[in-house]
C-alpha cells in the first residue's frame, strides 16, 4: 500500500502517493481480475504478507516434487537395468543349452569311436567288462 502525504487544507484530489522521485504514477487496472493478473505478471503478489506465510509450505511441496521426480527417474533406471539383465540371462541360458547338447552329442559312444578313428589313435574297445569293487 502506498502512503499518502498529509497536506492540511487541500482537497482529496491534491494528495499524491509517496514514491520514488521522478517516477510517474502507473495506471491501476479497474477490475479485480485485471489487478490480480497484473500482480501475478509483475510478481508483486509475492511480497504480500498473505503469501509470505505460505513460503515454507511451498518450499516443502517443491522439495517433495523434486524427490518424486528423482525417485521416478531412479526407478526407471533400475527397471531398464533389470530388463537388460533378464535379456542377458536368457541369452546365457540359451548358450548353456547349446553347449550342453553339444557336449551330450560329443560324449556318445558312437561319436567317441568316430573321433578316435579320425585322429588315428591306436585304441581298442575292451571286450572284458569292468570289475566291480565291493
Amino acid at each position: 500500500m502506498r502512503k499518502t502525504e498529509p497536506i492540511a487544507d487541500t482537497p482529496e484530489q491534491d494528495r499524491k502517493p509517496l514514491g520514488i522521485v521522478g517516477q510517474e504514477e502507473q495506471k491501476q487496472p479497474r477490475s479485480k481480475a485485471a489487478r490480480a493478473a497484473r500482480e501475478v505478471i509483475t510478481g508483486d503478489f509475492m511480497g504480500d504478507s498473505r503469501f509470505r506465510r505460505w513460503y515454507p509450505l511451498a518450499c516443502y511441496c517443491i522439495l517433495l516434487v523434486f524427490l518424486y521426480i528423482a525417485h521416478t527417474f531412479n526407478f526407471q533406471r533400475l527397471q531398464r537395468s533389470e530388463i537388460q539383465q533378464r535379456m542377458e540371462l536368457n541369452n546365457e541360458r540359451s548358450r548353456a543349452m547349446v553347449f550342453s547338447s553339444m557336449r551330450m552329442n560329443a560324449s556318445r559312444h558312437s561319436r567317441i569311436v568316430e573321433e578316435i578313428e579320425r585322429r588315428g589313435l591306436n585304441l581298442e574297445e575292451s571286450t572284458v567288462p569292468p570289475k566291480t569293487v565291493k
